[in-house]
């Protein structure tokens, strides 16, 4: 097999796919073996991810929702077999690392990201596949979720619960919020970082979620975490004196959404992540560098004004290392936030001078310090 493959990737390279063909699922993992994310790709690791991402673009284009049709769902499960592939090594990985000082950060579906450190391991907006409903376990209100294959089974669950120690969740909305997990998390007594809002939704679970303070650092599990609320507005959007989009406040209670804007130390790493939030926080997070939140590591910087304003502020401050998020989220239009973008303009001077890395559905990332497992270890 290893021959094979070997040999379609030479013929690949020789003779570029045409824009309507598509790569077999086996030779982009032989790619992603080939080329695994480091800080700085040299020429041929970008142009093989870049390759990759090319290619999961013309796949992942299946909006999951109730017009979603047989031959639709067909497709999404020959891509949830691969992305279950990709699970099993990110959990395998996750595992097998040993860390004794900085990091190991593995990506999952969309937003959903996980850090190991030699002190512990956290989640960060876990959510298991494209899921529409976050009042209960999907697997038993949400037929659609469950009907794409993507869900994770009890047994991967369980193994990511007993690996992780705190969990973060930025915001209500189902791709960043994993009810089966957190359930599994609060049953172990491990804690759970929400919004009031999500507290609420949640009530079954309320015992085991903890809404941060606002006003100061706290510790959960192995990070030290700052956190303050903004909010994502979901009414109507507008113009500023600029022409440039802004988010709409909404008066209806229920519709927008609050959400934890978070700075999280931890392996001598500080992550900031405001998922969507559109609130302006730059102020806050100038104040929370001078107390020693200086971010390393950037996830999400915003939405419209909120996102705006956060880059312009951390343009004028010290490097640090951009980890995308929220591609590919099924539940979205035409599949999601495509990825071959962040390969190309700025997005690849990042990527070959280490200020930005790509992870594809479970692979890892290794910031200092930490040692990753070999070929042989993962089997």
């Amino acid at each position: 097999m290893m021959r094979a493959l070997t040999l379609s990737l030479a013929v690949l390279f020789a003779a570029p796919l045409k824009a309507e063909e598509k790569m077999s699922f086996e030779v982009i993992e032989e790619l992603l073996l080939q080329a695994p994310p480091t800080l700085g790709l040299d020429g041929e690791s970008y142009g093989k991810r870049r390759l990759v991402a090319a290619e999961l673009d013309k796949v992942v284009n299946i909006a999951v929702n109730h017009q979603t049709s047989d031959d639709e769902f067909k497709r999404i499960k020959q891509l949830a077999k691969f992305y279950h592939g990709r699970v099993e090594a990110g959990l395998s990985t996750l595992e097998k690392t040993r860390v004794t000082t900085g990091v190991v950060i593995c990506k999952f579906y969309s937003s959903s990201v996980v850090v190991k450190s030699a002190e512990g391991t956290i989640a960060i907006d876990f959510q298991e596949g494209p899921v529409r409903a976050n009042g209960a376990d999907p697997m038993d209100c949400d037929p659609i979720s469950a009907k794409t294959g993507f869900l994770w089974s009890p047994e991967q669950l369980d193994r990511l619960a007993n690996l992780v120690d705190a969990s973060f969740i930025s915001h209500i909305h189902p791709d960043h919020a994993s009810f089966a997990l957190t359930r599994r998390l609060v049953a172990r007594g491990k804690p759970v970082v929400v919004t009031p809002e999500l507290k609420e939704l949640w009530r079954s679970l309320s015992h085991g979620l903890v809404v941060p303070d606002y006003h100061r650092p706290q510790v959960f599990g192995p990070a030290e975490v700052l956190a303050t609320l903004g909010t994502q507005y979901m009414g109507k959007t507008g113009r500023d004196s600029e022409g440039r989009e802004v988010g709409l406040r909404t008066e209806l209670p229920g519709i927008d959404a609050e959400t934890n804007v978070y700075l999280i130390k931890i392996g001598g790493q500080t992550i900031f992540h405001a998922a969507e939030n559109n609130d302006v926080v730059d102020e806050w997070l100038s104040t929370a560098m001078k107390d020693g939140f200086k971010p390393t590591i950037i996830l999400s910087t915003g939405m419209r004004q909120g996102g705006r304003a956060t880059e312009a502020f951390l343009s004028r401050q010290i490097p640090f290392v951009r980890l995308p998020i929220h591609e590919y989220e099924m539940t979205h239009p035409g599949g999601g936030n495509r990825v071959s973008g962040a390969f190309k303009g700025k997005g690849k001077q990042e990527l070959q001078s280490g200020r930005r890395a790509f992870l594809f559905w479970g692979e890892a990332l290794v910031l200092p310090g930490a040692e990753k497992p070999t070929k042989s270890e993962l089997q």
